[in-house]
């Protein structure tokens, strides 16, 4: 049976990260073999401490989970499911809750199951979308492989957790043709000011968020056309 790993993130939030985070995945219907705990107050401290975590967890799979968030019980269990050998990673749905109402985080995905890699390609390249790595079940030895805490060439050094985030999620599908898609939304993200996204929002639009993806979805396209023409 294969073995799975989830990495807690604190970031600013402890008492949600034990309160909810983590009684969330001690909840989990099929648990986790492995639960480990990073501590993410600076991105290039953030992202280089789940890079050390996921070289220490001995799992075949890894989850990470950002302190304000958290899954529903089955969130372990039904991602397994759609593993195998030709599947990047899966994730599922999610919903944000806002104060005064709940969003689905992928409107524009309604079908479960495997989808090509090459069509969420497509989709990461030519829109602003972006799989939060709480939301996805990634291998371990591709999470390794990927996980790059300095970020893509030309991307900014600033205090946000972005940019190498996307690439987390992209790189996977140069390897793999397709990926696993769950539409029922079993992660859970706190919609609240403090939230690194909604912040920048809020703070200038977004833009310093988008030259830093934008810099990830360069480098993907090089990397598309570099192994199409081999």
């Amino acid at each position: 049976m294969p073995s799975v790993g989830v990495i807690l993130t604190q970031h600013k939030h402890p008492k949600w990260m034990q309160d909810r985070a983590a009684k969330s995945v001690e909840e989990q219907t099929r648990r986790p073999d492995v639960i480990m705990a990073t501590s993410s107050g600076h991105p290039d401290t953030g992202f280089a401490s789940w890079l050390i975590a996921a070289h220490e967890c001995p799992t075949d799979y890894i989850a990470i989970l950002h302190d304000d968030d958290w899954y529903e019980p089955t969130f372990i269990e039904r991602t397994l499911e759609l593993m195998d050998d030709e599947t990047a990673y899966v994730f599922t749905e999610a919903t944000i809750h806002f104060p005064d109402r709940q969003v689905r985080n992928f409107g524009w995905l309604t079908y479960s199951g495997a989808l090509p890699s090459r069509a969420i390609a497509d989709v990461l390249l030519d829109s602003t979308a972006v799989i939060s790595p709480s939301c996805v079940l990634y291998r371990r030895s591709d999470l390794i492989h990927n996980l790059i805490p300095g970020g893509a060439p030309g991307m900014p050094r600033n205090e946000k957790f972005c940019g190498p985030d996307l690439l987390m999620s992209m790189l996977p599908l140069l390897d793999y043709p397709k990926v696993g898609f769950i539409s029922d939304p079993l992660v859970n993200f706190d919609g609240h000011d403090e939230s690194t996204t909604i912040a920048e929002l809020k703070a200038d639009g977004g833009a310093e968020l988008a030259v830093n993806y934008d810099s990830a979805r360069k480098l993907f396209a090089l990397l598309v056309a570099a192994k199409r023409l081999r």
